[in-house]
């Protein structure tokens, strides 16, 4: 069995899988890191980039969470996740 992922918001890495029961969500990050000795002058080193991922089950039995396009498209402000109630 495949799983298919879709976008919920590109500005967050956010995405669902919807499976038996809810949806499958992980956030996916890539960042570097900077560090600087203590007390040091120099400039700060870059390290190499790194990923972080998170993944959780969000209960949603009728699949009702629903994406609004300017969700997917980071055109709002309000978080991405939204359950209407029956």
């Amino acid at each position: 069995m495949e799983m298919e992922w879709e976008l919920v918001s590109s500005k967050a890495e956010l995405w669902r899988c919807k499976i038996d029961g809810g949806w499958l969500v992980k956030h996916f990050q890539m960042y570097k890191i900077a560090m600087q000795e203590k007390g040091s002058l120099a400039p700060a080193q870059v390290m190499p980039l790194n990923a972080a991922v998170a993944m959780a089950f969000v209960p949603d039995v009728n699949h009702q969470w629903k994406i609004e396009k300017a969700q997917a498209g980071d055109n709002n402000s309000r978080p991405p996740l939204t359950l209407l109630k029956p």
